[in-house]
């Protein structure tokens, strides 16, 4: 496919946020795979995602006036609290944010437009060792809590809530890698929902440093990382080094991955996305990305050719 150059909103940019499609409805679910890692975090593509369904969900509530319901369900795994992912959305003009940092927080942690629930301040609040075998069954109340929020947003039939998943990686690592996954697909199979999950992919990057970059002509497509994988010969990967987070693809309708650009970081330029299809023969789409104080720009790239192999 080819795209023209130029640079618009982020969200403008995402195939399942092109113009005339039907993802915003209740018969399209999405669960879409961000992976990045510590030299690119994607953390901005689950803020930019957040914030037009808040908005989608604000313009919908007063076109019919309808009551406040569930829109947007923020799991924190690792590090960052309530207050900095809502401070992070508020920046981006986020206006529910603003009101779920006024509001006292013990009134709304599962309640109104925006619910952030941060996975760590609880586990510490209440004393759990998540390495006593009770990790199951944290998974398990924690699972029929997020049933429970979707369950609420059953009548709404303009547009679906979302969960987001920030990190997996942080969660596997908590309570380990088979029942974060199990998890996972669980939470996978809510009904009328949209899901985005972020993991890390540094092993899959570290490979592809070594094995492909002094091979790799500067201006030739990136054509496979991360949990994107499936692009490229597995028989190319170390077995030794296989880590889970590639099997999230077994789930995923979407997958992006954060790149590093070739040339390094710029002013124009921050970062490549690379945002793939599942299951799909059609080539990846590829643009760089660009972030501001409050608000993430996608550059659209010309490729040099019809089959989508390179890009100038």
């Amino acid at each position: 496919m080819s795209i023209g150059s130029g640079k618009i909103p982020l969200i403008q940019a995402l195939p399942w946020f092109s113009p005339g499609s039907s993802s915003n409805r209740v018969e399209t679910e999405n669960f879409i795979l961000v992976t990045d890692s510590v030299d690119t975090d994607g953390r901005f593509l689950l803020y930019a995602q957040a914030c037009q369904t808040l908005l989608l969900f604000q313009k919908v509530k007063q076109a019919v006036d309808m009551e406040s319901s569930p829109s947007v369900l923020w799991l924190s795994c690792g590090v960052l609290n309530e207050s900095l992912v809502a401070s992070s959305l508020r920046r981006m003009g986020c206006e529910a944010a603003s009101n779920y940092i006024r509001e006292p927080k013990d009134t709304h942690l599962w309640k109104g437009p925006l619910s952030i629930h941060s996975i760590m301040t609880e586990l510490a609040k209440e004393e759990q060792d998540t390495s006593d075998g009770r990790n199951e069954t944290y998974f398990k109340n924690l699972y029929k809590r997020i049933k429970s929020w979707s369950a609420e947003f059953c009548n709404m039939a303009v547009i679906l809530p979302l969960i987001v998943i920030d990190d997996a990686s942080a969660l596997g690592n908590m309570f380990g890698e088979r029942l974060t996954y199990f998890f996972l697909s669980y939470v996978r199979s809510i009904p009328r929902t949209n899901i985005i999950v972020r993991c890390s992919n540094d092993i899959d990057k570290e490979i592809f440093v070594e094995q492909d970059l002094p091979a790799v002509h500067p201006s030739r497509k990136v054509d496979w990382f991360g949990a994107g994988g499936e692009r490229r010969e597995s028989h190319q990967l170390s077995p030794c080094k296989a880590i889970w987070e590639r099997t999230l693809i077994e789930l995923a309708n979407w997958v992006v991955d954060v790149v590093p650009l070739a040339s390094g970081y710029s002013k124009e330029a921050h970062g490549r996305i690379i945002v793939s299809a599942i299951p799909s023969s059609e080539p990846s789409l590829v643009m760089n990305y660009c972030l501001h104080d409050t608000s993430v720009s996608a550059i659209r790239l010309k490729e040099s050719n019809k089959r989508g192999n390179e890009i100038i």
